[in-house]
This record gives C-alpha cells, sequence and structure tokens, in this order.
C-alpha cells in the first residue's frame, strides 16, 4: 500500500511533469502542500505547477538553492514520489459505490503517516569538523495529489506524496535530505497507514477482514468482484513472474521496476463516462455495494465514541503483543511492540491510539524498560535500540538463576576417580578400535562430568566436535552400568531420535517428557533412585531450549533429585521460544566443560572456515572456505540464484541428493528452491507418472497469544483441534480439522467449515495456549520419486517430524512412501492428518541445524531478521567437506556477518548482574557495620534482582544467611540498603 520511487533529475522531472502534467492536472485530482518544511518555505494551499517544479530543481523562495556545481553543471536530486494506494474494496466503495467518506479516510491516513514519517525518519548530514554527522530534522516538504484511477482506467484511490529534497535544520539551513532512513522505513509506513485507514473505515460502520502481511479488505466484497478490477495487480505480478519473482520473494525496487516497466501511458479520460463504466461492470454487484455503504452508514461512530472504544482496543492490543513477543523473545524494543500492537488493533485504534496504551502499561509497571540489541532495517546492522522486557520474564530468569544455584554442590560422583579415569580409557579404546582418536578436551569433560557434584552440569561443544560420540555415549553407558536411569531429551523430534540413537537408548522431546511426569506424576525411574540410583537426563540441542522450558525441566530435574547434563552450543541459532538459558547456565558458574577441537571437517582448511566464522571472520572464513574446494558465488537475481541452486541438485545422483542440504534461511526461498527443483526432475524425467493431488499443511507460525485474536488469521487456512474444543454452535473433536471460511474481526469469530460440511463459529478470544494448531496449505502434488519431509509428530503413523521419505508408488491420491527409518505407508493424501509433509529439496538454517551434510548456503545479504553471524555459522559448519555459499554481494555479506549476530534477548541485562556483583563483594569486603549499603546503577525494575544476587554474595562471601528480605529491604534511589546479622 506504498510504494517509493526517487525522481532521477530536476531536468527529466521538469520536462515530465510540463510535458505530462501527471501530477498538477486539475482534472486528475486535488493537490496540497504539506509538512513543516513546507510552511517554513511559505508553500501553502494548492500546489502551483511552476512552483513546484523550480522547487524539485532545488529553487526555494529565500533564493536558497540546493545541489552542488559539477563540471560546469548545476547537479540535485530532486526527491522523491511516496504512493500511498487504498485497498481495492476501499477504492470500489469510495469511487465507484460513492461513499466519500472513505477518500476523506484516506486522506486523514496520508497525513497521518506522512506526520509519523516527519517525526521520525527525516535526517541530513552536517559535517562538524572533520566528521559527518546524521541529524534529524523533523521537517519535510511534500506536496500531495491525490489521484483515482489507475494506468488500466480502474477504479484506484491513491495519493503520490512529492516530498521534495528540502529540510530545515535548527540554524534555518535548507539542506538536502539523508533518505536512506526514510526509504528503508517504507514498510512500517505503509503498515503506519494502513492501521490508521482501518480504523477510520471501522469507525464509519464497515468491518474489515485481514490478509496477509498487515493488508486488509473491507468485509462483504468478494474476492472475484476485486479481481475484476486489479488488472494492474496481475501484470505487476506477471511481470515478477517471468523474472521467477513473486509479490513475496520480490525485493521493494525488483516490484517498483516491475510496476514502471508494465504501466502503459497515461490517457485523457471523463470521469462521468469512466464512472458509468464501472457501474455497469460490476452489474448486478452494483446493488450489494449500494446497500453495504447504506448500512455502514447507519452503524457510524462520532469521534468521541470512537476515541472511547479504540482506547480499551488499544490497550488490549498491547496486551495481546507483549504475549506474542514475549513467546519468542525476553525483551523486544518499542519499534517491535508497536509494530506486533498496531497489527492486534487493526480497524480497532489507531496507531496514536496504541502509542498512548504502551506509554500507560509502562506507567503501570506491565512493561519494563530496557535497552535491547535488535537488527535495524534501516542500517541493516545490530544497535541498541529503546524497548522493553516484562515482569514475568524477569521472575522467569530470576527462576532460572535460583534452579541453577541449588544444582552446585548438591549431588555425588557418578564414580570415584579411578573409576571414572577407567571407564574413560575403556571409551577411548572402543573408539580407538574403530579408527577413532580423543582429544584432550574430550577426556576432561567426560571425566569430569562423571566426578562432577554439581546436580546440573553443562558440555559446551563447538559444531562438528564430536561431543555425542565420545563424551555423552561414555557418560550414559558409566552412569547406566552405575545403575541410574539414563533418558536422552532434546527440544525437537529428530534431535530426540538422533541422540538416543547415538546413547542406544529411546530419544524423547523435552515438552513430551514433561508432558508425561506432570501427568504420572512421578518419574518412571522411582523405583530405580529407592533402591539408590537415580536418573540422569541428557539434554542435547541446548541453545534451541527456551528459558520457560528450561524452567519446567530444571524445576522437575530438583523435584525428582534427577542429575541433568545439558549439552549442545550456545553460539548456533537459538530458540525459537525466548530466552539464552544455555548460555545464562554457562555464565551462572556452573561447572561447565567445553569442547572446542574440530573434528567433523576433514581438512585443516575446512576447519580454519569454521574456526574464522566463530570468531566472526568472514572474509577468512570464506577465504578457507575457497581453499578447500567451497565456492562463493556471486549472482545479481533471485531467481539465478535459485536456478544454480536447484541445478546443483537435479546433476547430483540419488545417494548424493539424501547427503546434500540445500538452506535458504527463508520460507518463500526455500518455497521457490523446492519448486524449481521439482520442475528440473521432472524435465529429467525423474518425477513420473499421475500425481496424487495433494495439500502440505505447512505451520502457520501463530504464537499462542496470536490464536486468540481474529485478526492474526486469513480465509483458508486450516486448523486442527489438539483437544476436544466447544465452538458456538457445535463441537470440534480432539484432532479434527476445519478450514477458515470467514473472519469477523469486530468479534473475534472465524467461520469454520469441517470435513463432513459443518459450518461452525468459534470464538477465538477463549482459545487456550494449546488448543489448537493453525496451517498455511500449499499445494502438495506428490509423483513417484519425490523426497519428502514429514513436519509433524504422528505416533499413530509412527512417524516423527524430521523423518525423511521418498514416494515409491502412486494409485489415485494414494501415495506408498518408503521412509528412511525403514518403515513403508500409503497415505490417503486428501486427508488433512495425511498432510503434515514437506518437499525434501531445501530447508531453513533452523531446520539445517543437527544434520551433517553437504551444503549449499543462500544468503541473501539484505535479509535482516535471517542472514547472520548464527545462521552462516550453521550452514558453514554442517558437512565434513566444504560447500557453496550463492549471494547477492559478497562483500556486503561479510559486512553483514560481522554487523548482526543472531542474538537472543534476555529480560535481565547480564551487565547488570556483574555490576551487582562487583558492587556487592566491595560493600561486604569493606563493612565494619551491621548495615551495608550496595550502589549500582540500575533501573528501578531490577530491584528484585539486586535483592537477590546481593543476599546470594554475602551469604556466600560472609560464610552466613542474610535475614535480607523483600520486606526488610529497601531501595532508595541507587543505594539497596540491606541489614545483615
Amino acid at each position: 500500500m506504498l510504494s517509493a520511487a526517487a525522481i532521477k533529475s530536476a531536468n527529466q522531472a521538469a520536462s515530465y511533469f510540463a510535458k505530462d502534467n501527471y501530477y498538477t492536472a486539475e482534472a486528475e485530482g486535488p493537490s496540497a502542500w504539506w509538512g513543516a518544511g513546507a510552511t517554513a518555505a511559505g508553500f501553502s494551499g494548492g500546489v502551483d505547477a511552476a512552483r513546484f517544479e523550480a522547487a524539485l530543481r532545488g529553487e526555494l523562495p529565500d533564493s536558497t538553492r540546493l545541489g552542488t556545481e559539477r563540471n560546469g553543471e548545476w547537479q540535485h536530486k530532486p526527491g522523491w514520489d511516496l504512493t500511498w494506494s487504498a485497498p481495492k474494496s476501499v477504492s470500489l466503495l469510495a469511487l465507484v459505490g460513492g461513499d466519500t467518506r472513505l477518500i476523506t479516510a484516506h486522506d486523514n491516513a496520508v497525513r497521518a503517516a506522512m506526520a509519523h514519517i516527519e517525526a521520525t525518519q527525516v535526517h541530513t548530514r552536517i559535517r562538524q569538523g572533520g566528521d559527518v554527522a546524521l541529524t534529524q530534522t523533523n521537517n519535510l516538504t511534500a506536496a500531495l495529489f491525490r489521484h483515482d484511477v489507475n494506468r488500466n482506467q480502474e477504479p484506484q484511490l491513491h495519493t503520490h506524496a512529492v516530498v521534495l529534497n528540502a529540510t530545515r535544520t535548527e540554524d534555518g539551513q535548507w539542506r538536502s535530505i539523508e533518505s536512506k532512513p526514510m526509504l528503508k522505513a517504507i514498510k512500517a509506513s505503509g503498515e503506519f497507514y494502513r492501521v490508521h485507514l482501518a480504523a477510520e473505515i471501522r469507525r464509519l460502520g464497515y468491518d474489515i477482514v485481514p490478509g496477509k502481511d498487515g493488508t486488509f479488505e473491507i468485509a462483504g466484497i468478494g474476492q472475484e468482484t476485486l479481481d475484476r478490477f486489479s488488472s494492474r495487480s496481475a501484470q505487476v505480478e506477471a511481470r515478477l513472474e517471468d523474472k521467477g519473482l513473486t509479490r513475496a520473494t520480490a525485493s521493494t525496487g525488483q516490484k517498483m521496476d516491475a510496476a514502471l516497466r508494465s504501466r502503459r501511458a497515461k490517457e485523457p479520460v471523463d470521469r462521468a463516462v469512466l464512472t458509468a463504466a464501472w457501474q455497469a461492470r460490476l452489474g448486478e454487484d452494483l446493488r450489494a455495494l449500494a446497500s453495504l455503504v447504506r448500512t455502514a452508514t447507519r452503524h457510524e461512530q462520532s469521534y468521541t465514541r470512537f476515541a472511547w472504544s479504540q482506547q480499551r482496543a488499544a490497550r488490549e492490543a498491547v496486551e495481546t503483543a507483549t504475549s506474542a513477543l514475549s513467546e519468542r523473545e525476553q525483551a523486544f524494543s518499542h519499534d517491535r511492540l508497536m509494530q506486533a500492537a498496531s497489527r492486534f488493533a487493526l480497524g480497532r485504534a489507531t496507531p496514536d491510539a496504541v502509542e498512548r496504551a504502551v506509554a500507560h502499561l509502562v506507567t503501570a509497571g506491565a512493561l519494563v524498560p530496557r535497552d535491547v540489541t535488535e537488527p535495524s532495517p534501516q542500517i541493516r546492522a545490530d544497535t541498541v535500540r529503546p524497548g522493553y522486557t516484562t515482569p514475568a520474564a524477569i521472575r522467569t530468569e530470576l527462576k532460572l538463576f535460583d534452579l541453577l544455584d541449588h544444582a552446585k554442590g548438591a549431588a555425588r560422583p557418578f564414580l570415584s576417580a579411578n573409576a571414572a579415569q577407567a571407564a574413560v580409557r575403556a571409551a577411548e579404546e572402543r573408539s580407538a578400535a574403530m579408527g577413532h582418536s580423543w582429544n584432550e578436551a574430550q577426556r576432561a569433560a567426560a571425566t569430569g562430568i562423571l566426578r562432577s557434584r554439581d546436580r546440573v552440569v553443562v558440555l559446551q561443544g563447538a559444531a562438528g566436535t564430536a561431543k555425542t560420540s565420545t563424551v555423552l555415549a561414555t557418560v550414559a553407558a558409566a552412569a547406566s552400568a552405575a545403575g541410574h536411569t539414563v533418558r536422552a531429551l532434546a527440544p525437537s523430534a529428530s534431535a530426540a531420535q538422533t541422540l538416543g540413537k547415538a546413547l542406544h537408548l529411546e530419544g524423547q522431546t523435552v515438552h513430551r517428557f514433561l508432558s508425561d511426569l506432570a501427568r504420572d506424576g512421578s518419574s518412571p525411574g522411582l523405583l530405580d533412585r529407592l533402591a539408590g540410583g537415580h536418573e540422569v537426563w541428557i539434554v542435547d540441542e541446548m541453545s534451541l531450549l527456551g528459558t520457560g522450558k528450561t524452567v519446567e525441566l530444571l524445576q522437575a530435574a530438583k523435584e525428582q533429585r534427577a542429575r541433568v547434563i545439558l549439552t549442545g552450543d550456545r553460539l548456533q541459532l537459538g530458540s525459537v521460544e525466548a530466552g539464552q538459558a544455555f548460555t545464562q547456565a554457562q555464565e551462572r558458574g556452573l561447572e561447565t566443560f567445553r569442547l572446542d577441537e574440530i573434528v567433523r571437517q576433514q581438512t585443516a582448511d575446512g576447519r580454519a572456515a569454521v574456526k574464522a566464522i566463530i570468531a566472526r571472520d568472514a572474509a577468512t572464513a570464506f577465504q578457507a572456505l575457497e581453499r578447500d574446494g567451497g565456492r562463493i558465488v556471486e549472482e545479481a537475481t533471485a531467481n539465478d540464484r535459485i536456478m544454480m541452486m536447484a541445478r546443483h541438485y537435479a546433476g547430483l545422483s540419488p545417494a548424493e541428493r539424501a547427503n546434500t542440504l540445500l538452506i535458504d534461511p527463508s520460507r518463500e526461498g526455500s518455497e521457490a528452491i523446492k519448486g524449481t527443483v521439482r520442475t528440473l526432475l521432472r524435465m529429467q524425467g525423474e518425477l513420473a507418472g499421475p500425481a496424487a493431488q495433494g495439500t502440505r499443511l505447512l505451520d502457520a507460525g501463530l504464537a499462542n497469544a496470536e490464536k486468540r485474536s481474529a485478526v492474526s488469521y486469513t480465509v483458508g487456512q486450516v486448523i486442527r483441534t489438539a483437544k476436544g474444543l466447544d465452538t458456538e454452535d457445535g463441537r470440534l473433536d480432539p484432532g479434527e480439522y476445519a478450514v477458515i471460511s470467514a473472519i469477523d474481526t469486530r468479534q473475534d469469530r472465524l467461520a469454520l467449515r469441517t470435513g463432513d460440511g459443518r459450518a461452525l463459529t468459534l470464538a477465538t478470544r477463549g482459545i487456550g495456549p494449546r488448543h489448537l494448531d493453525v496451517f498455511q496449505p500449499a499445494q502438495g502434488d506428490l509423483q513417484v520419486g519425490d523426497r519428502i519431509r514429514w513436519n509433524r509428530n504422528d505416533t499413530r503413523l509412527g512417524l516423527a517430524r524430521g523423518d525423511f521419505g521418498t514416494i515409491t508408488a502412486i494409485d489415485g491420491n494414494q501415495a506408498t512412501i518408503g521412509f528412511e527409518k525403514g518403515h513403508e505407508l500409503r497415505l490417503d493424501v486428501t486427508e488433512p492428518r495425511h498432510q503434515h509433509y514437506d518437499y525434501a529439496y531445501a530447508v531453513t538454517a533452523y531446520s539445517a541445524q543437527g544434520m551433517t551434510k553437504d551444503w549449499v548456503l543462500h544468503a541473501e545479504s539484505w535479509r535482516v531478521n535471517l542472514i547472520n553471524w548464527r545462521s552462516m555459522y550453521v550452514g558453514i559448519s554442517r558437512g565434513t567437506t566444504s560447500g557453496t555459499i550463492i549471494t547477492d554481494d559478497r562483500a556486503l555479506l561479510e559486512e553483514a556477518i560481522g554487523v548482526r549476530a543472531g542474538e537472543k534477548s534476555l529480560a535481565i541485562d547480564p551487565d547488570l548482574i556483574t555490576r551487582v556483583r562487583d558492587a556487592t563483594q566491595e560493600a561486604v569486603s569493606n563493612a565494619t557495620r551491621s548495615q551495608i549499603v550496595v550502589e549500582v546503577e540500575r533501573p528501578h525494575a531490577d530491584e528484585a534482582l539486586h535483592q537477590r544476587a546481593a543476599r546470594a554474595l554475602m551469604a556466600r562471601i560472609k560464610g552466613h544467611q542474610s535475614t535480607a528480605s523483600p520486606e526488610t529491604s529497601k531501595s532508595n534511589g541507587h543505594e539497596l540498603n540491606i541489614n545483615s546479622e
């Protein structure tokens, strides 16, 4: 709904505007000067063509001339055209249905969004001594031109905001604009416009239907009607398709280019004739449109009434957004919160109301101010931004600290020193017999864990250090021989299976294990413990386990008196859930054993590449990778990069394909690769015969909090009930599927259609965290030869998420699948339960973590949230030999790895913990009286952390227990007063 294009030169601009009179012709629509800069320049009212063209050349009324002289020619970039386009349903109702209130709503939304840009994104560069500083000016000079038709003579309400390349600094000087912050925030600015417009539309009495990526349409107009007036959109999509792109995969620049190259010249139009043609084109739908306008007019709310309703809606939206973000991060920036909350407020509150709701929750203590490091779309690097955490997130981390602290020194060693050394020697001899040697770190880790007195110990191992086959296998065998029950756990089913197979145990997911434990009331190893043994829980891939789930696990271990070995690599990708529990466990002082010597890569250069990427030295890593036979390939277009990956895969033998990963960090990129691979395999005759016409059900990725808001869903998505679920007019049985046929965002209701034809209405606000799963359907036809990857645990089918299979036969819609684990299934792929599969030709970096295969990595430097140090580390460390990196720009990719870490956030600043520890130690060591004063600069909300950290340290340093408590301690300014005996 917002696009941006640079006006390239003043001469071209002046000629274009004079010739075509594109903006300033009165017949096209009204115009107006806008912005604080326009006011300062004396521009007001309608836009005069002559003054407009002069301003584009940089000639301002006070004789200022912007630009510079080069080679005898004056050069100045004129400005930018920001085009704000209303949804097609708004255009139809306003321009064909005659509801001019919607035109005013569009105008108001444009001005609100422009004010947001002016207040947050307008900068200039000012030289100060030898440095050039980026300075925010908070003023724009813009000319607004509202138009109502597109190039194909279809109704399209849109406004061109031509932003002049001129802004005024505090000293009154006019300067050129540094456009990068404004242009890189185009997506966010478009969302601001949409949210404001949706609220205005709801106030006018209409309902809205959410679409993809925060878009929406007015409810009551069918998609067929919208498509009838959307030929320009179809032209742009066809142009993108010619380039092997879609709207999802194309960059903003590529979409702009497609729009410009697919448009035809403007033609003069008679508005009365055009309107009549539109009405005739609608036919019988014109009556429905008129009825929709009449109904909405009757339900229009006054601004006063809507202000009251949106105050509550905005607060609910911020609370929902906070819950949703908190499921994935312990802290988040203000911008991310506003973005998420505005989406939940769609049609209910304006962005300004959402901003006020955030401020209210900060005052109430529900949001705790906290600086956050996040990748910035504007500078494409990690940056510290103002943000928030929550009291619940702080409590979770404090609980984690308590559990980790109580685990120190709380157990007896598994074996005596001699027995531990003997067990390690025996394991090493068995490895030597198979041609594998141990290194000193592996010996030290295995011996140390068997001798540790901590109930929870940590094994940190870089990718490819053989921690499972050496250390964990030895510890598991020795603990089992000593009478302990050993369990193999991991966050995912595939990782649990891999660990279990390596340790000759049955692997379980942490979630399933804790669920079984809670249901049974005690661990299956209770009798063993009564006989003198304990349970030992070995948990792999710990970087993928969130803080909340880690707390559950450690609390259960404390209650069961179980020993826990946390293992993984803190440098790899973090959990989809919130937190860095594995990192915090290592920094909390638990006994930690480290494996740094890489043995997976077979050559010195291969190991050097992995070590260099660990050190965040991308240039050295890439050079080592190339010396090892790997490649770094630059291709300008996404289509060429995807085709290169697909051709590489199609050229491999079946055995080589089974050992090859095509890695793309994005879902849309992965989908494009899979589709291209299948096309090539069909051309080669490897996918042959009739196709079973199935549908893939892909996880929609909704957080639990998002499921409670109807705005999170889109029509056509599929839900599956995890447990039985009552609707307003019937019941969904456990495991039953239904398709979303309509969405009521006003009442938070979904219209569902079940497989047996029942029509049900589900109120989303009452949905619990695990009531249902949500899936996005995708084309999923299968042919003989297709490779698939199962993506849902199904005990009845004997399948786990991550299982690979190959289609061996097709009979109608029945597909026979041979799975790598050894069994074969015949599935009807028209049944929803059998549609939890994906094509196995490409994976994301998260799916690749834990696999050891040859690899080709698609790494687009501009993907701020997906390409970073950690995702590159996962990719480069996968194979025993070096692979291929395909990128748009090698230099920009190397830079991105250096400035984007992919770090998960924390609720409690680790620097604060250090400051508290140091200040408390100093206070205690210098104490001469019973009252100790600890002085530390800190946010007010971290008072609980101060008290707990100080008490623990005082008890440890002085060897006594402090009597301090939240009731007897008090915080005053930057001091924490603690009374101790």
